[in-house]
């Protein structure tokens, strides 16, 4: 017999373990307290509750997104309609009710309850708050014309974080576009 074999066959015979392991001894048992286990039960809640935190803004940040780029592609919409039926498109936007729509008419004297024909009427969701440039009111109107310019605005939409994000209507060119704020991020 080799050394090593008689090493191994001693060790079995005067360990009462299965394994041995010349580090333990038989007063250590091989396991975790119950301190250690609370102690990594707590960090796991503290991390999920934190990604859960994260989890929330992130899907409120998209729907700030969704709903910003809805309204800027009605915008859009209403300038290429506006331009090819030859038409005045007004956008509402109201901040009482919240929400918006999209009329059609002939000339750009009308309102939204007489002669003007709806297109579109959306409801905004609650967690978004809607403000408008320096037309305050409660509601803002932008028109398009057959020419493809407009009445022009800047609408700031915000969610419950307060990150916003702002769509403006250019005078000239009824052109759309959504920038940030960037004193919000």
């Amino acid at each position: 017999m080799r050394k090593s074999q008689y090493r191994t066959r001693k060790a079995e015979e005067n360990s009462s373990s299965l394994i041995f392991c010349p580090s333990l001894s038989l007063q250590h048992s091989a396991g975790f307290t119950l301190i250690e286990l609370i102690i990594v039960l707590m960090i796991i809640g503290i991390s999920l509750g934190l990604v859960g935190m994260f989890v929330n803004q992130g899907a409120s940040n998209l729907e700030l997104k969704r709903v910003t780029k809805e309204i800027a592609t009605t915008l859009r919409y209403a300038r290429n309609q506006a331009v090819s039926e030859k038409k005045v498109y007004s956008f509402v936007i109201r901040e009482s009710d919240g929400t918006y729509s999209l009329y059609a008419a002939d000339t750009a004297e009308h309102n939204e309850d007489d002669a003007a024909q709806s297109v579109m009427n959306r409801t905004l969701p609650d967690k978004l708050k809607v403000n408008f440039d320096e037309r305050g009111e409660g509601s803002l109107r932008i028109d398009f014309f057959p020419g493809g310019n407009s009445t022009g605005g800047v609408i700031d939409i915000r969610n419950q974080a307060d990150r916003n994000l702002l769509v403006t209507v250019n005078r000239l060119t009824g052109k759309v576009e959504i920038r940030k704020n960037l004193n919000s991020y």
